[in-house]
């Protein structure tokens, strides 16, 4: 057997989505080779995406004992650990993965993902960078440090990353989104309004965008649009408190008393925060 063609077989059919051929090959390797990290090493990727993470967990652990300064193990790894909410040993797994390789994007990218997570938003802000920095390419990684520089009060450095992003990704809908919610955040009604926009275009039934855009257009006085869009809203989603809050406000402006106090009075059964506005 040519264990070389086997397991290069393996990863096209991995790559291609032929996860039960995938395997199949792995595990010719290692009938062979018992030992062999690579094919351990898949066969761990396997069950991590299956959602079997304690075999992969296991799996993987094997190959970073038989070849522990493979950067991609450890990050993989780390993916696995904290898929079932080991956190502290998914972050050692991607310091590992760092410490083998300090130029490993994905370790990068994926500590980031867990610093955001714990509220650590000035090292997740590094990392995402760091990822950037290394893959300039990577839209996710702007994405994901455009929306922790919005959690960190930054909007200006957040409205960039998301813009950046959408230049690798033009249709990426939650880019489109967030740039939306920026560009609302520094009072750019106008702009926010045309990503939000762009977004419904690419996607047309996102409700809680639908909300946000009648948002900009009500603070921009534009009301009879503003109350299309929360109509619209609550066409694809009749659950959403802040559709029902708007569309309640928009009646006020032009004197409808009633439906405005219809609208509240649904908004505060769904969410009782409501009350306090």
């Amino acid at each position: 057997m040519d264990l070389r063609a086997a397991f290069e077989q393996g990863i096209q059919d991995y790559q291609a989505g032929r996860l039960a051929a995938a395997e199949s090959a792995f595990r010719r390797v290692l009938k062979a080779r018992p030992d062999q990290p690579d094919a351990l090493h898949m066969l761990g990727l396997l069950a991590h995406r299956r959602g079997d993470q304690q075999e992969a967990v296991k799996l993987i652990r094997t190959a970073i004992r038989r070849n522990p300064s493979n950067p991609g193990f450890h990050t993989n790894l780390g993916s696995a650990l904290q898929a079932q909410g080991r956190g502290q040993a998914a972050m050692k797994s991607y310091r590992r993965a760092l410490a083998a390789d300090p130029g490993y994007v994905l370790a990068h990218y994926n500590l980031g993902n867990l610093l955001f997570e714990g509220g650590q938003l000035e090292p997740a802000r590094a990392a995402f960078a760091r990822a950037a920095e290394l893959s300039p390419a990577f839209a996710e990684a702007h994405f994901n440090l455009g929306n922790t520089l919005r959690r960190l009060e930054d909007l200006g450095g957040a409205v960039a990353a998301f813009r950046r992003c959408l230049d690798l990704a033009p249709d990426f809908v939650p880019a489109h989104f967030n740039l939306g919610n920026a560009l609302r955040d520094i009072e750019d009604l106008q702009g926010a309004a045309r990503s939000y926009e762009r977004a419904l275009e690419i996607d047309p039934s996102l409700a809680v965008v639908e909300v946000n855009l009648a948002g900009v257009l009500k603070r921009q006085g534009q009301l009879e649009r503003a109350m299309a869009h929360c109509q619209r809203a609550l066409e694809l989603r009749l659950d959403l408190p802040q559709a029902h809050a708007n569309l309640g406000h928009i009646h006020l402006l032009t004197d409808n008393a009633d439906a405005a106090a219809a609208a509240y009075r649904r908004a505060v059964e769904l969410d009782p925060d409501f009350a306090a506005g």
